[in-house]
């Protein structure tokens, strides 16, 4: 290898000399040349400078441009799902817990009917755990729920309470309901905007898809708050060591529009998370993985939501 380092100098040193020994002649001309070709270089210069620059300004005006055509595109859609008059929807949602070398597996199902005027919401929930669990729940691995909104009350039924209906009085107001229930697509976006890090607008031959990568740490926090309030543990100590190490390692969503119509077609949802528990006397770590996506049908489609004969 130093032989042909040592080769390569000899010959860019001989190239040197070559150069030196021109005539006086030329070595005026060349510097005729040379001076031009500095004029020309800083003139050359200078246009690139100026191309660079007008690139970058078109650049950014195709960039707000584009920024204003998502807006006013994402207004749109969210004033066609807002005014929908009807719609269904169906959730699957997949979870795998990790403790230890065990994994459980869970599949949880919810199927939900809305009319708006005047309101009508029917609800089935399903949950259950699959067969390649490693540890066998029996039946408490198994709930299955039905839900009524209708006239102001609700009417419902849960697989470990028995076939009894149970009836109460809505706690939230229909407008209240309405609201939680329309498909604002901007909310939606809005709500995610304090936690998001990315989010992309992307067209495809039938769709406007919708990807927002959350950022974990901030939307860690928020759930922890969430659970502060909703107490999930029974035990104060085990509530306390799960609010203490729970953690969200990755989450993201994604929406799907239909292009021709607006609808929304689909919301996933992908999310990672963490803490820590005592099982059996020992401690470890639960890791959880989530995938869920909820698929939007009967656009204006849903005519009536009858009760059951067996409710009242």
């Amino acid at each position: 290898m130093k032989k042909y380092i040592m080769l390569a100098c000899l010959l860019l040193f001989t190239s040197i000399l070559l150069v030196a020994c021109g005539t006086k002649e030329n070595a005026d001309k060349d510097q005729t040349e040379n001076t031009s070709g500095t004029e020309e270089t800083a003139q050359n210069s200078e246009c690139i400078e100026k191309e660079d620059k007008s690139d970058n300004k078109k650049k950014e005006d195709n960039k707000a441009d584009k920024n204003e055509n998502t807006d006013q595109l994402l207004d749109e859609i969210t004033k066609v799902n807002k005014e929908l008059k009807s719609f269904s929807f169906e959730t699957e949602t997949d979870s795998l817990q990790t403790y230890g070398d065990q994994e459980n597996h869970f599949v949880h199902t919810q199927k939900q009917d809305v009319i708006f005027d005047p309101l009508q919401v029917k609800v089935t929930m399903k949950s259950e755990q699959a067969k390649d669990s490693d540890e066998d729940l029996g039946g408490f691995g198994v709930e299955e729920s039905t839900i009524y909104i209708v006239d102001g009350k609700t009417y419902s039924q849960h697989s470990f309470s028995g076939e009894e209906w149970n009836t109460s009085e809505n706690t939230f107001t229909d407008d209240q309901i309405i609201e939680q229930e329309t498909l604002d697509i901007r909310n939606i976006i809005d709500r995610l905007k304090d936690y998001t890090d990315e989010q992309k607008f992307e067209e495809t031959e039938d769709n406007y898809v919708i990807h927002i990568l959350i950022n974990p740490d901030k939307i860690t926090e928020s759930d922890i708050k969430s659970m502060e309030e909703s107490n999930l543990a029974q035990d104060e100590n085990a509530q306390k060591k799960m609010l203490e190490t729970y953690k969200i390692e990755e989450t993201s969503y994604k929406m799907t529009i239909d292009k021709k119509t607006k609808y929304l077609k689909t919301l996933e949802l992908s999310k990672k998370y963490s803490y820590d528990m005592d099982f059996d006397g020992e401690e470890g770590t639960m890791l959880t993985e989530e995938k869920s996506i909820t698929t939007y049908t009967n656009h204006n489609n849903v005519d009536e939501i009858a009760l059951p004969d067996d409710v009242k």
